[in-house]
């Protein structure tokens, strides 16, 4: 008798950690993404700002690890990619299923045939006047239109210590250039921003912190390609102030002060969604399977066991499409996943784990009728996520 695992596929794009520049251009990460109630909200707020006027395009995610800040990042960066690039159009199908009156102020139209120059920044501890240099000339090297001679300036000034104001001119002389050749704008997205922010902590003497705060206030500016600025970051700024004595955290609050931030941390009923479409891959269900979804489905409601936002015709879909997810362990694996662990990328990788209760190794080793129950997730993090217990 053959397993479930050759009727029902589980998409795993999502297993490993995701890279900004490593991974910009991968296709795959872009089809499979499923924005959420926080990226519509998040995509919103860059929508206002695409066009040339004064708007404010300083964007701060705040999120806990693992909580989808770094493939929106991607998927924005697809949106905001040239009109005839694969990436573009695949962000553009994506987000026109999720919510078509967004879409289309994301249209080619707005985008432009170049499209935004888009700068990945990878944080890690170091200085972050030359992490966003060597992004900001390794951009600008894959495009046509720019010198060697602008791009090894900015290479040259990609160290510690270069004024502050020479690293916006810098960033505002790439903005103008890009513009002349037929861009849209300048998305800068800094992932990890705590790491740079660590570093500053304990260096700071070179006041690098005042960078973000002078960034933002260029992306506030009018421009014909204007500058979008988003930072990726678990805690808010002055999480990572605590080293610095009042006058210093108080400025890095105001800092902060300078950007739009939002929490990017998906309610219950969100998370579903994510897991649901996971399931690449689920035929029709025996009757018998379809009976005991339904019956269960009436006690959680009766129960009122549901998450806020799932009525009990919306919960039988989500159960009926995570087959052979039991019910109770469908709603009980997004909130484990975000309290032991590392949210959406640890429900990824136990969607796709083939290690001891991982759902892979389980779809090979049961039949239709049967059902993965919630003492099976218990022992899948026991055995392979001790740590956050």
């Amino acid at each position: 008798m053959i397993g479930l695992d050759q009727h029902i596929k589980i998409r795993t794009a999502y297993t490993r950690s995701i890279n900004l520049p490593r991974d910009y251009q991968t296709l795959e990460l872009i089809q499979a993404y499923v924005p959420t109630s926080r990226a519509i909200q998040a995509l919103e707020q860059i929508a206002a700002g695409l066009g040339k006027q004064s708007s404010q395009r300083a964007l701060a995610l705040i999120g806990p690890y693992g909580s989808g800040k770094s493939v929106f990042a991607l998927f924005l960066a697809a949106l905001l990619s040239p009109a005839s690039s694969p990436t573009y159009r695949a962000a553009l199908v994506t987000l026109r299923e999720a919510d078509p009156v967004l879409a289309g102020r994301f249209g080619a139209e707005q985008i432009g045939e170049r499209g935004f120059l888009r700068v990945p920044v990878s944080g890690i501890p170091d200085s972050l006047v030359r992490q966003l240099l060597l992004a900001l000339a390794g951009a600008v090297e894959q495009q046509h239109g720019f010198t060697k001679a602008e791009i090894a300036e900015l290479q040259a000034a990609a160290q510690p210590g270069t004024a502050l104001d020479q690293v916006v001119a810098l960033v505002r002389r790439t903005q103008q250039l890009w513009a002349v050749i037929g861009g849209s704008g300048l998305l800068i997205e800094i992932d990890e921003l705590g790491k740079f922010l660590e570093y500053e902590s304990y260096h700071p003497q070179h006041r690098e912190i005042h960078l973000l705060q002078l960034l933002a206030e260029s992306a506030h500016e009018a421009h014909a390609a204007p500058l979008h600025l988003v930072v990726l970051l678990h805690q808010g700024f002055e999480y990572y102030s605590h080293r610095l004595g009042k006058q210093l955290s108080e400025e890095w609050r105001k800092v902060q002060g300078r950007f739009n931030a939002l929490a990017f941390l998906e309610p219950a009923e969100q998370s579903l969604r994510i897991i649901s479409a996971a399931f690449e891959s689920v035929p029709s269900l025996p009757d018998g399977v379809m009976t005991q979804l339904n019956q269960w489905s009436a006690t959680l409601v009766a129960a009122e066991a549901l998450p806020p936002g799932l009525d009990e015709s919306s919960a039988r879909g989500r159960f009926g499409r995570c087959y052979p997810l039991h019910p109770l362990t469908l709603l009980i694996l997004p909130v484990l996943c975000q309290k032991i662990a590392q949210n959406e990328r640890t429900l990824f990788s136990y969607l796709g784990s083939v290690e001891p209760f991982g759902l892979q190794r389980r779809l090979a080793e049961i039949h239709w009728g049967d059902w993965v129950e919630p003492w099976e997730l218990y022992d899948y993090f026991m055995l392979n996520e001790v740590g956050g217990f």
